[in-house]
């Protein structure tokens, strides 16, 4: 298709849409990661505006057991590649896929270390992140709400989650960094302990966030100065 999709018919292009989506739930694996290949490639060429379909069919099948990582996957691909024509273009998907995401981050948030699917949890963090970067007018106001349901992902030992968090963490103070001064959200917690972790992922993006911090104005530091001082000491003194 990366060759020949400039050459095919309207009439190809219209029975490939049709048919590559009855094999979307296939048993296989690698099947499904064909179609989603597939479907990325599509819209990379022909655009978002030739497929607009696409994006129902996918929040939908962010219901389906069998189809939501690989459904999560093709997403990130699409935000990234259209996150421009998203918002312009498709506010009624955004406003549909961005609670079902944060409903996710939600619930796994609430259950415990045995029953949470660290893998899957990680998957819709990074689509969240993904939002984050390339939709960011339509989240600006589920900034607070979002932040009150990643505190709650803050307990887990897995590194890998902790980097997600981290990096959805930094984006998110990048677009309001008045969410460091909300006594809920404590971050300081969350990234001091981080900087000496045995994962050099998490150190650095720890780093970043305190390189955040020093490059804000004066005036600002010195309103978190405290609690940056007080985890300091009770994190490296005690």
């Amino acid at each position: 298709m990366e060759r020949s999709f400039a050459s095919l018919s309207e009439s190809n292009l219209e029975y490939f849409k049709i048919h590559i989506l009855e094999c979307y739930l296939d048993k296989l694996p690698s099947i499904r990661r064909t179609i989603s290949n597939l479907i990325n490639t599509f819209l990379r060429h022909g655009g978002m505006e030739t497929w607009p379909e696409i994006l129902d069919f996918l929040v939908k099948h962010l219901e389906s057991d069998i189809g939501v990582e690989m459904t999560l996957e093709t997403l990130n691909i699409i935000i990234e590649d259209s996150g421009n024509y998203l918002e312009e273009n498709c506010a009624k998907f955004l406003n549909e896929l961005i609670p079902k995401i944060l409903n996710f981050l939600s619930e796994m948030g609430k259950r415990t270390k045995e029953e949470r699917s660290d893998n899957l949890t990680i998957l819709v963090l990074n689509t969240f992140n993904i939002l984050l970067e390339n939709c960011a007018s339509i989240l600006q106001d589920k900034l607070n709400s979002a932040s009150n349901i990643l505190v709650n992902l803050h307990s887990t030992d897995n590194f890998d989650m902790r980097y997600h968090l981290g990096r959805c963490w930094l984006t998110i103070i990048r677009m309001k960094r008045e969410i460091l001064l909300d006594p809920n959200t404590d971050l300081f917690l969350f990234f001091v302990p981080n900087l000496t972790a045995e994962h050099y992922k998490m150190n650095f993006i720890s780093a970043e966030f305190f390189l955040f911090i020093v490059e804000e104005d004066y005036d600002f530091v010195e309103k978190i100065r405290e609690k940056i001082f007080t985890h300091f000491a009770t994190y490296y003194l005690f």
